[in-house]
Parts: structure tokens; sequence; C-alpha cells
């Protein structure tokens, strides 16, 4: 399946962006006017980068301009942050990842958007599947909507399996077997290449495979960390165990730089979140291109807790200081609605996750990861959305790079680790003594 942007965006224009009921939640000042132009904060994406191909539609159809202004991943929270200190309005709408929420709502950075939802139903919020409409929300509101969908898969190169006689994996010993065959092909194939840095990325990678062998971060009722436990002692050092099989760019690298890595080099596996798909088999930039596969994340065992997916994507919502926040409504309703969002799939987003789009036989011709999302949505779960996740999760990239690339003993820094985490915890009151 190709859909074809221009007739798609067409499609789009097509649909009426009619006024929809006065329903503002937020602080800032509404202003009766409608606007020149919209600004919407973006992080470099794919995602990003489709929402503006679709922007000139609904400048044509509106009048309302939309202008742009990008931010670094690392910074947009605190952007969002400061503005609900500020209340600047210095922008209308903003795209941030989900982990953030608790950071961000108790400091008035995103307005509230059930109101909008509920009276917008060409929107179709039940379009989505449960667990992604409980995605965007914290302590019952609904804070922004689903920009992409990427739960993790699992990416390989069918002709080195095929040329090997390789299955994918469907354990994780198999893809330490399937990587060790692979690595000693030599020269530019490495079995393996998930991202080892010490930035934000490579913790992520750790907590899918700590969840998917059935361990918690924390525990659910407690808020106790369990990173000393067996499973996640178990689990980290099977993880760090593969980083052998990798490219030395990505053992200081990000997630971005294990998908460089697989399109520029013969890279048998790696698992990461299913939106990195299109960049890795772009024909113009991949030498992968034609030759991915996708497959499951292999199933894993041992936790006391249910073996679970962990549910990523962007999301998008309005700050509560803009003066436009309906008109903000109207232009996220355009790009995203139900009857719109081909042409943002078409642009080279990662699906936002509609039910209608990941069932359509049309979608799945084309996007082979598609039918491994909703089973993965549907059992999926979150991170614990409290406001200390950034600072855990930078400790646990730290902890990752220590062990991957100064040979760090695994269980001693595991041990250490949690008690870091705890006094995190603890420091926040979120653990008392």
């Amino acid at each position: 399946m190709k859909l074809r942007v221009a007739v798609a965006i067409a499609a789009v224009a097509a649909v009426a962006v009619g006024p929809l009921a006065a329903c503002s939640s937020g602080g800032g000042a509404q202003s009766k006017s409608k606007p020149k132009s919209l600004t919407v904060l973006i992080v470099p994406s794919p995602s990003a980068t489709a929402l503006e191909a679709v922007a000139p539609a609904y400048t044509k159809q509106s009048g309302v301009a939309v202008h742009f202004v990008s931010v670094p991943y690392d910074q947009h929270a605190t952007k969002l942050v400061l503005e609900g200190q500020s209340k600047s309005g210095s922008f209308d709408i903003a795209q941030f990842d989900q982990p953030a929420l608790a950071s961000i709502v108790p400091a008035k950075g995103l307005l509230a958007l059930d109101k909008f939802i509920t009276n917008d139903t060409t929107y179709d919020i039940n379009d989505f599947p449960k667990p992604l409409q409980a995605y965007s929300q914290l302590d019952g509101a609904t804070y922004g909507i689903p920009l992409s969908t990427e739960p993790y898969v699992n990416f390989y190169r069918t002709d080195i399996y095929k040329q090997l006689g390789l299955t994918p994996a469907t354990t994780w010993q198999e893809v330490d077997s399937n990587a060790a065959a692979v690595s000693a092909k030599g020269g530019t194939h490495y079995g393996w290449d998930g991202p080892y840095g010490p930035t934000i990325d490579s913790a992520p990678e750790y907590f899918e495979r700590l969840l998917e062998h059935g361990g918690r971060l924390l525990d659910p009722q407690t808020s106790e960390p369990l990173l000393d436990t067996p499973i996640a002692i178990q689990t980290m050092q099977a993880f760090i165990d593969l980083a052998k099989y990798s490219p030395p760019s990505t053992l200081s690298g990000t997630s971005g730089d294990s998908a460089t890595a697989f399109t520029q080099l013969d890279v048998g596996s790696n698992i990461q979140p299913s939106g990195w798909y299109g960049t890795l088999n772009d024909a113009k930039t991949s030498k992968a291109a034609g030759d991915v596969g996708v497959a499951p994340v292999p199933a894993g065992s041992g936790g006391p807790y249910p073996p679970v997916n962990i549910l990523k994507g962007w999301l998008i919502g309005i700050n509560p200081n803009s003066q436009y926040q309906q008109e903000s409504w109207n232009f996220l309703s355009f790009a995203l609605g139900k009857q719109n969002v081909p042409a943002f799939i078409d642009a080279g987003a990662p699906v936002p996750g509609r039910t209608s789009t990941l069932e359509s036989a049309e979608f799945n011709a084309g996007l082979p990861y598609l039918k491994y999302l909703l089973p993965g949505i549907q059992s999926g779960t979150t991170l614990p959305t409290i406001p200390e996740l950034g600072e855990i999760t930078t400790a646990v990239c730290q902890a990752i790079s220590s062990m991957a690339n100064e040979g760090k003993n695994v269980a001693s820094t595991m041990k250490s680790l949690n008690s870091k985490v705890r006094q995190v915890l603890e420091r926040s009151g979120r653990l008392k003594g």
C-alpha cells in the first residue's frame, strides 16, 4: 500500500473545519477573533515532519497559518513546565512524550482536552483502544491525543537471516544465538545494535525487556524500587551480554544511532519502537530497504508479574495559556481525525493507533508491523507516571553505559543503582524511611 500524499491531502482538505462548541477549560484569556496563525512546538521526529506536511491543507481550508518551532527531546518537557509557570502563551500546541505528563500537568503546562474530545464526534476518540485512551490521562483527565503509537517490535534483516538459515527469535535466548550467528560473518555484519550510551535512550530498551520478563521498575503497590531483584539483574545481564554483538557507534549512542547502524551496516536485528520502520525501510537512505522484516518481541518469563509490552508513542496537546484553544483543537482534529489520518500517515508518520487503521487491509499491506501493534496495545502498559521517572531513567542509562562500556559488574551495579533510585524516591517523599 502506498497512498499518494497529494491525493490524501486533497481528501483532508475536503473535510470541513467548522467551529465546535466553545469549551475553554484553561487559564488563558480566549480571543474571540480568529487567529492569523498558530504556533506548534515539535520535537524532531517522523511524526513532527508529517504534521508539518499536512498543515498547508489546513491553512488552505481555514485561512489560519501554522508555524512550527523545533526543540530537542531533552528540552521539550522543561519548555512546557516553564510555560506553565510563566504563562507566556508563546505557543499554542505542543508535542510531548507520555512519561513527562507527571511533571508537566502539575506545573499547569497542558490543557485538559476532555470537553473538546467529547464535543467533536468527527475526531472519534472511541476509534482508539482503551489503553491508548488512558495513555494520555493523568488523574482521570485527558491532556493529549495520540500523535504516534509505537510499541516495541523485533526488526530483522530478511536477506541475512535467509542466507544463514535463521528465523526471527521467539525467545530471548534465540535473540542471543541469532546475534552470534550474524556477527560470526565478520566485516560489516553485527548481530545486534541496541543503544548502550549514557543518554535517555538505553534505559527504555532495558525497561521493555524487564517488563516482558515479568519484572517491574517499581513495586505497583509500594513504589519500592525493584532493580536489585533476581529478574531485574538477570534481564540486565542478558541485555549487557548482547553489547558484544553491537557496532561501536551504538555502544555510546542513542536509538537514532542504532537505527543508523541498521540502515548502513549489515545488522541482524534490533528491538525498537515500531515507529522506526519508516526510517529503516527508507529506499532513499537505507541499505536495508526492502529487507526489513518485522516480528513480535520475544516472549519472556521468570518474573513475578504478567509479561507485558510497554506502550510508547508521541502525544500532542494544547497550551492552557494559548488565546486560541478552540482553533488549536480544530487543527489537531483536522490533522489527526479519523477521516483525515491517511494523509498524516502517508506523509511518513508512524500510525497514531486508531483501530480502524490497525485493522485496515490497505494499511497492513504496506506497513507489515501493524499486525503486531493491536495485540501489543491491548496488553500494553506504561512505566510509572511519576515526576521522578526522568531522574530515575537518567540514572539507569548511566549505569547501563558503565556496564556495557566499562565492564562494571552487573549484579553489584544493579544493587547500587537500586539504592540510588530509592534515594530519589525518598527525597521526593514518595517513600518514607
